[in-house]
């Protein structure tokens, strides 16, 4: 699977440099873009089958003693302009910790609807949410799944992947996609800047009206690094000044129907 992506990745380079695909233009201004903050009360389940010791911050950090920072995420920032969605992981974790490696960003549009009550200590890719979309970091592709679900790799596959052989990770949690048989319906990038793992996509592909999607709270996100010893999971919520605005719209529709209704 990792020379698959290795060989992808080529291939986008090869025709960026070639000219057969467009330019990423993404915006160089994000200061217009819609917003949210997720913070990481997400905890996920499955946890590590080795010893207690090793859960942090009520299981949601798995490490060793003194080593929570080598996982640990704060929070997810999601921006969203003109097509673009970008995001923004706060986190000092790195590539290479202990055989692991960055995470594929994974998107629903549909809402989203983990696993129990927060903070979703039972929520695995079994029981949780169906994902729709799928970022792949290392390609820099955007993959459609909603009709490939088969395609998500866990933790326990990436882990033992790597050649990992203990228990010290959390275990069933969606980490990867294998873009094998998979038609991209975008591109992006991903990097390590200055504290945070951001991620750019083209997200046109995707064909519905994500700026509605996203103010009405029904888009989600899922990201971890490949063991999952930390994840953040949640969804865009409804700004106060959208719902004010979208409720004074249905005021302003009942009264013209209302003052239309009296004049027939």
């Amino acid at each position: 699977m990792k020379e698959l992506k290795i060989a992808v990745y080529a291939v986008l380079t090869f025709f960026c440099l070639t000219g057969t695909i467009l330019a990423f233009d993404s915006p160089a201004d994000w200061s217009r873009a819609a917003y949210i903050r997720i913070q990481d009360d997400y905890v996920g389940g499955n946890l590590d089958k080795v010893d207690d010791k090793y859960e942090h911050n009520g299981g949601d950090v798995i490490s060793a003693a003194g080593s929570e920072n080598k996982f640990d995420i704060d929070w997810m920032d999601v921006y969203f302009l003109d097509n673009y969605l970008k995001v923004n992981i706060r986190t000092d974790y790195v590539s290479g910790t202990s055989s692991t490696t960055y995470g594929d960003l994974f998107i629903s549009t549909d809402g989203w609807n983990p696993a129990g009550n927060a903070p979703y200590a039972n929520d695995t890719m079994i029981n949780g949410e169906n994902w729709e979309y799928a970022f792949d970091v290392s390609g820099g592709l955007l993959y459609d799944i909603s009709n490939a679900q088969g395609s998500i790799v866990s933790s326990d596959t990436a882990m033992k992947a790597a050649g990992v052989m203990h228990d010290q990770y959390r275990h069933n949690q969606e980490v990867l996609i294998n873009p094998e048989g998979l038609t991209s319906i975008g591109f992006g990038t991903a990097q390590k800047v200055d504290g945070y793992y951001s991620m750019v996509v083209d997200v046109s592909g995707i064909g519905q009206n994500f700026a509605n999607l996203f103010n009405t709270g029904n888009v989600g996100f899922h990201w971890a690094m490949t063991c999952g010893n930390d994840a953040v999971e949640g969804h865009t919520t409804p700004e106060p000044a959208t719902m004010f605005l979208l409720g004074s719209g249905l005021v302003g529709l009942a009264a013209l129907r209302k003052r239309f209704g009296k004049k027939s």
